[in-house]
């Protein structure tokens, strides 16, 4: 593989079969066995041939095995051909082999075509937590370290040509031991302390940048999916033509038809994406939140510019790269023809342009084709335009009621139902009554009619919880409740879907709230005590635990010693520029006047030579003896592991890789690729 890493190569297409497409090992024992035969010639001997053992073989049950006897019976999984001249029969031969195609297979020719692939891979060997334990606590500092650029998170991203390979172990990092706010704070604020254009913000491929794109992925992947799978698979699977740009139409007539299509696309696209506030994880939440702080901190009186740092990310990098490339973000997985292709990327180039109309300061928008600029003008209203400010004050809110009390309220969702009048001990049907109900940001408030002045207002922060109610409280169905100190307020849904979909909103909207309940009677207080548990008193403490409302994505698990081990091979592979900045960092402070602007001969931003140098020096002295650790585990195993055996069988190419590359090393010895230690 070494000779491919990083390299464009073709590769030919082979047709898979059972004879080309074999996995596992075999333990064979070859010797000779006696024979109670005899010729004129003496006794004979007859070769015996064992397979003892068998490791990864992939066994399908469906396959009769009661024809033929063996193992497992008449079907392939592989041959292994052993010369017989290199065996000292007498003495016997046990080894473990790697098995193979048929060689008659290897031989074939195929005409099906050829590859272009350009591979990356990584090889590590992953050792026990407390082993990077100095230089994970050396990492997890740097949010903490002033300025940033002398963090050592600063310093990996800036060890690596592909920013993701240092924003992928660093997210993972934060997120599993701590939280990847911190980190991304400290990030975007000296990035955005360098901005002098708005509209460059976030544009480029930066650290920053890359870990927010890492972070969504992570943490909002199945948020993602719940939001635009619907609206992927009905592209895919009506398979309309979209295309509106002259120059690819054959019939001109088409365009008017086609152009109907991407609209409704478009607009269901988008539908989705301004309803789902009420599903984005709370840790998405959070990051827009901080993100848009930053900005308004550093620009302001610019709305459009808190708008544009949220929509860059979730508009440009997540919502349209996912219509874009589906198959990458799993939102579908079959094969996407020509037009549904075509089709997506006119969906996505419009859900791009309405981030960035919205967070755009110009009354003009700026548009490349202009077959785009005439759909975008017939088809953006101020309709859409306020939707999609709407969405991105709501998913930049993580505490709304008590979050900008100055702004205006939104509205969130209206209806009518059917409530309880609040304070009734007895039943009757002239307690229940229907009204006209609205959530915004700040309160839910209740009115004989729309246009009427509200009957009874409750801020969201007097909200304690909101919970189902059993039916045989008053003997109906799709009642839930809205918990106050005093009183509770109870609602009859108009059916099921309706029900859920307010107590999901009501539960989202007041799920921080500091006075919030941990239990709560499940059944009404009437007659003088609570039906669920007879408590006689109207204030007694809940009998039942909350339902649990669950705000996070899906978990993942983290293997952060394996990220470490990433972090400590980005090191390793850049141990002569980690030597050049130190020497650099020396210079700077040895120099009289030396200082921040004296940057020759280093594209790494030194702001803090003293600083600097400290979380380089401790970076060095970690990966040293880090690596020294590792130079013993692989002369070890080298000297441990046996060709042959089950960890190295015969046939294996990486048991021969590794026995060269330690035998370059031990001719290179008298010449060490990292200072001193690369002796062991």
């Amino acid at each position: 593989m070494d000779k491919y890493y990083g390299k464009d190569s073709w590769f030919p297409i082979l047709p898979v079969d059972a004879d080309s497409e074999v996995l596992g090992k075999a333990h064979i024992v070859i010797g000779l066995a006696p024979s109670s035969k005899s010729s004129v010639y003496g006794p004979c001997a007859r070769l015996s041939v064992r397979v003892t053992e068998c490791s990864d073989l992939r066994v399908s049950l469906h396959h009769d095995m009661s024809v033929v006897g063996g193992m497992f019976g008449s079907m392939f999984l592989g041959e292994v051909r052993i010369p017989l001249k290199d065996i000292d029969l007498e003495r016997g031969h046990e080894a473990w082999y790697l098995l193979q195609p048929r060689e008659c297979h290897k031989a074939s020719k195929s005409d099906l075509g050829s590859l272009r692939l350009k591979l990356f891979f990584t090889s590590d060997s992953v050792f026990s937590s407390q082993f990077y334990h100095d230089l994970r606590e050396l990492v997890l500092m740097s949010p903490s370290v002033r300025p940033v650029t002398s963090s050592a998170a600063f310093v990996l991203g800036e060890m690596v040509q592909h920013k993701e390979d240092a924003a992928q172990p660093l997210v993972k990092i934060f997120k599993s031991r701590t939280s990847v706010l911190p980190l991304l704070r400290a990030l975007a604020s000296w990035e955005l302390s360098k901005v002098t254009d708005p509209h460059t913000i976030f544009r480029g491929n930066t650290l920053v940048t890359k870990c927010v794109d890492e972070y969504l992925k992570l943490t909002g992947m199945l948020y993602l999916q719940d939001t635009l799978k619907g609206v992927v698979a009905k592209i895919l699977s009506e398979d309309l033509p979209c295309e509106i740009d002259p120059s690819r139409l054959r019939d001109r007539d088409s365009r008017r038809a086609n152009k109907a299509n991407l609209r409704r696309y478009v607009n269901e696209a988008l539908s989705a994406i301004t309803r789902s506030w009420v599903a984005c994880p709370w840790e998405l939440c959070d990051l827009f939140a901080m993100l848009r702080d930053l900005a308004a901190d550093c620009f302001p009186g610019r709305k459009e510019v808190q708008y544009s740092i949220i929509s860059v990310f979730l508009f440009l990098r997540f919502f349209a790269a996912a219509i874009l490339g589906p198959k990458l973000f799993e939102l579908c997985s079959g094969p996407i023809g020509e037009q549904a292709k075509r089709s997506l990327t006119l969906v996505s180039k419009s859900i791009q342009t309405m981030g960035n109309i919205v967070s755009s300061s110009s009354a003009q928008p700026f548009y490349k084709e202009d077959y785009m600029k005439e759909f975008y003008e017939n088809f953006i209203t101020e309709e859409h335009k306020e939707s999609v400010r709407q969405y991105l004050e709501l998913i930049s809110l993580k505490d709304v009621p008590m979050r900008n009390l100055d702004t205006p309220s939104i509205v969130l969702k209206e209806g009518i139902m059917t409530k309880r009048a609040q304070g009734r001990k007895k039943l009757g049907l002239k307690n229940f009554k229907r009204r006209y109900f609205c959530l915004t940001t700040k309160e839910l408030y209740y009115a004989k009619a729309k246009d009427c002045s509200p009957l009874c207002t409750i801020p969201i922060c007097d909200i304690l919880g909101v919970e189902k109610l059993h039916e045989d409280s008053f003997k109906m169905k799709n009642v839930f409740q809205v918990i106050q100190r005093s009183r509770n307020l109870y609602i009859q849904a108009n059916n099921c879907v309706e029900e859920k979909e307010w107590m999901t909103i009501l539960n989202r909207i007041c799920y921080f709230n500091r006075c919030r309940l941990r239990t709560y009677h499940p059944a009404a207080f009437l007659k003088g005590h609570w039906l669920c548990c007879k408590e006689e008193s109207e204030t007694a403490c809940g009998c039942s635990p909350v339902s649990a409302y669950n705000l996070a994505d899906i978990k993942v698990v983290i293997d952060t010693d394996r990220e470490m081990q990433r972090i400590h091979s980005i090191f390793v592979g850049q141990m002569h520029r980690l030597d050049a900045l130190i020497d650099k960092c020396r210079k700077m402070l040895e120099v009289e006047g030396g200082g921040p602007n004296d940057l020759t001969e280093t594209p790494l931003v030194i702001e803090d030579p003293n600083s600097l140098l400290a979380t380089l020096m401790s970076i060095k002295s970690f990966v040293e003896a880090m690596e020294m650790k590792h130079e013993r585990h692989r002369h070890n195993l080298y000297r441990q592991t046996q060709y042959g055996s089950k960890q190295a069988p015969i046939g294996d190419d990486n048991y021969l890789l590794m026995m060269a590359c330690h035998q370059q090393k031990a001719l290179s010895s008298s010449r060490p690729l990292m200072g001193d230690f690369a002796k062991t």
